[in-house]
């Protein structure tokens, strides 16, 4: 799952999904921030637009440029990574998620 923050206009991995191709691939991590799918630059485009580029057809590829980030406070400068993974199908499951008051 993919977040987009509304002061930085960074576009950061929230969440792997549990059982889908970026776990099992491993080429995603939370914290990761988004720079491009399939070439196109995400930081100006809203995050239904990135979601759709993400999406497609089951079986086909999506290619993400990516900044791997230590954790806050880390100095290290950031690490280009650039996964490539294969679509499947994304079996949702439902929840109950609590939200502070």
């Amino acid at each position: 799952l993919l977040e987009k923050s509304e002061t930085s206009g960074l576009v950061r991995v929230k969440r792997v999904l549990p059982g889908g191709v970026a776990e099992a691939d491993g080429g995603l991590r939370v914290r990761d921030v988004l720079l491009r799918v399939n070439n196109t630059p995400v930081h100006a485009l809203e995050l239904e637009q990135i979601l759709e580029l993400v999406k497609g057809p089951e079986g086909s590829g999506v290619r993400m440029e990516l900044e791997r980030r230590g954790p806050d406070g880390d100095p290290t400068p950031p690490l280009p990574v650039t996964v490539h993974l294969v679509r499947q199908r994304v079996r949702h499951q439902l929840g109950l998620v609590s939200t502070p008051p």
